[in-house]
């Protein structure tokens, strides 16, 4: 599976929790940030799709390519 990661400002990271959520998807809040895990046929269990790290200013986030 390939992740993409990129650093961005909260306001970006929080337009993409929103549009996930808009969209269906459960977007939890988790002690260092927010995770939202998703379904795939290749895998039993489902996979984390979205999950950040909280920072001082930006956001590290990492997305699974589906």
């Amino acid at each position: 599976m390939k992740y993409q990661t990129e650093i961005l400002s909260k306001p970006e990271v929080q337009r993409m929790i929103k549009s996930l959520r808009s969209s269906g998807l459960k977007v939890n809040k988790i002690d260092s940030g927010y995770i939202c895990k998703a379904i795939s046929p290749e895998q039993k269990d489902p996979i984390a799709a979205f999950y950040n790290m909280e920072g001082r200013s930006e956001y590290l986030v990492i997305k699974q390519q589906l």
